[in-house]
């Protein structure tokens, strides 16, 4: 009895674990609309997302005769920090995107979370139901390396596949190969990739949402102005000008009680949302010399986030927009002593509607020459009409 009970008390302990790691793994503006997901037990779901939501192209394919060549990065975390089971998987993501709200303007940047979908999984959906608004050919991914071995200090994986338990998204090796040798800092590291969660969590929202989307999976080991300059000169330089999305995998604060991050990442997501990525770096600086209780970062990935700012300014994208924002804490498995924040920015290009040549049907034509006498001269030409009452009333005046 006592052998049992040790052992009983072992898959507890391990089952913590497993869930502190998961809720570790997240990244923010704040209105705190956008839900946490409940787990379901045994309820009714949606095995597609409705056709008002999923993007309308076929899963990424190769060229006839084309094959995928190389390694295939094989997931490390189904099961802990999503399903394993395809069908769970594609359900469970299908419904987090329909519940996401769509916003005017298509995504040139995302910063999306990376946590367990149980706690991110809706902040991060609503970034990623922003790209069934357009149509994409590449998703550029980059996290951090939240273990060792770190990358050196970029990190491409290069060549085959990335695979979730909803099968392999091709690798653009073409592309992966010009980054490398557009930078000696940008390398091909098998091991670095292996066991980091902070790409692969973003996979299965990029297969339901993006199907068509080839992927251009990176990893950043140093979050230096250097190092970030590098990447994002990089990345310009061989990035073709449309259907491109640069996704920046973060959590946010990590480990501050619940009202410290939410004060704390309102400050992030603010400083984001200005598009400066200088005032980006000096707001997470300052608020890391608060000595808040817990505080251990204010941005995981901060690197990335800074990568796809610039990337994505230098692709075009003009407006930035928070789409939600959450913290471990609103999770009913979390723990609000120490929590770690989420959030979902989108960086895209205004384009305000184009109205040349356009005039509302039931204006008069005469009214148009009206007007632009008026702006000409500050000063209405004398009303003309062949009708007697309107002439009598003109000359009454």
């Amino acid at each position: 009895m006592r052998i049992k009970a040790c052992l009983i008390r072992a898959e507890l302990i391990w089952a913590l674990l497993v869930l502190i790691f998961v809720a570790c793994a997240r990244p923010t503006h704040i209105p705190a609309t956008t839900p946490i997901l409940e787990p379901t037990s045994g309820a009714s779901e949606p095995t597609s997302v409705p056709t008002e939501v999923r993007a309308t192209r076929p899963p990424a394919t190769l060229s006839p005769g084309e094959r995928i060549v190389g390694d295939v990065r094989s997931p490390v975390v189904a099961g802990q920090f999503y399903p394993a089971d395809p069908d769970e998987l594609a359900s469970l993501v299908d419904r987090m995107l329909a519940e996401a709200e769509p916003v005017a303007g298509a995504p040139v940047g995302l910063v999306v979370p990376h946590a367990g979908y149980v706690f991110s999984g809706a902040v991060a959906a609503a970034g990623f139901r922003q790209l069934t608004q357009a149509t994409y050919d590449l998703a550029v991914v980059i996290g951090s390396d939240h273990q060792l071995p770190l990358s050196d200090p970029i990190s491409v994986w290069a060549e085959g596949g990335v695979e979730t338990p909803l099968g392999v998204v091709p690798v653009d090796a073409e592309l992966a190969q010009a980054l490398i040798g557009a930078d000696p800092r940008i390398g091909f590291d098998r091991l670095s990739h292996q066991d980091e969660h902070a790409i692969e969590v973003e996979v299965p929202f990029l297969q339901r949402a993006c199907p068509g989307c080839r992927i251009l999976p990176m990893l950043m080991a140093s979050d230096d102005e250097e190092t970030v300059r590098a990447l994002a000169d990089a990345l310009l330089e061989v990035l073709p000008p449309t259907g491109v999305v640069v996704i920046a995998s973060s959590d946010l604060s990590h480990y501050p009680g619940y009202d410290d991050a939410a004060a704390l990442d309102g400050a992030t997501l603010a400083a984001i949302e200005t598009g400066d990525a200088a005032r980006v770096r000096q707001t997470v600086a300052r608020q890391m010399e608060k000595d808040v209780p817990g505080l251990l970062t204010c941005a995981c990935s901060l690197g990335p986030i800074l990568v796809a700012m610039r990337v994505a300014q230098g692709l075009g994208a003009d407006t930035v927009t928070v789409l939600g924002y959450a913290n471990s804490g609103d999770s009913p498995f979390g723990d609000r002593s120490g929590v770690v924040g989420y959030g979902a920015v989108m960086f895209w290009r205004y384009e305000p509607r184009d109205i040349t040549g356009w005039r509302p049907a039931k204006l008069p034509a005469p009214s148009w020459s009206t007007l632009a006498e008026y702006l000409k001269t500050d000063s209405l030409p004398l009303y003309k009409t062949d009708d007697p009452a309107g002439a009598a009333s003109s000359d009454s005046k």
